[in-house]
């Protein structure tokens, strides 16, 4: 599940979550028996990732796989922030170019862990006409 990318000047990056839809429940959405949120399964096994493409050719540079896995929506921006390192010698400097990510983190009320933060938010997602508790806020 994608759902927002973010854009250096050198780069675009998009999350890929561990959401998808099973092939089964693709026809509930299309026909309207079911809102798309609901068809979508949570899988620790498919891992989260951020793959980060080249502007110029739009060719993957890196897939990275996160440590952990997480859900996130909105990435807020992205930029490119050269590191310059002193080799010496007859090489001179070697200039680097990092890529920097800002994401909206959920905000976490007193008593809640993130897990639980992430399940109230996400099961707002699923029906945004019919939420059952107070929304989260990301």
């Amino acid at each position: 599940f994608i759902h927002d990318a973010a854009i250096s000047n050198n780069c675009f990056a998009y999350f890929v979550s561990p959401y998808y839809v099973p092939d089964e429940a693709e026809m509930s959405y299309i026909l309207g028996f079911s809102a798309m949120g609901d068809n979508f399964k949570w899988s620790d096994d498919k891992g989260a990732y951020i793959h980060v493409h080249s502007r110029q050719d739009l060719k993957c540079k890196w897939k990275i796989k996160l440590p952990k896995v997480v859900s996130l929506y909105h990435l807020v921006d992205a930029y490119d922030e050269e590191i310059i390192t002193e080799e010496g010698g007859s090489g001179g400097d070697t200039t680097t170019l990092s890529l920097k990510i800002r994401v909206v983190e959920h905000f976490v009320k007193d008593g809640e862990t993130t897990g639980s933060t992430r399940l109230k938010l996400e099961s707002q997602f699923a029906n945004h006409y019919n939420v059952q508790d107070e929304r989260v806020m990301a």
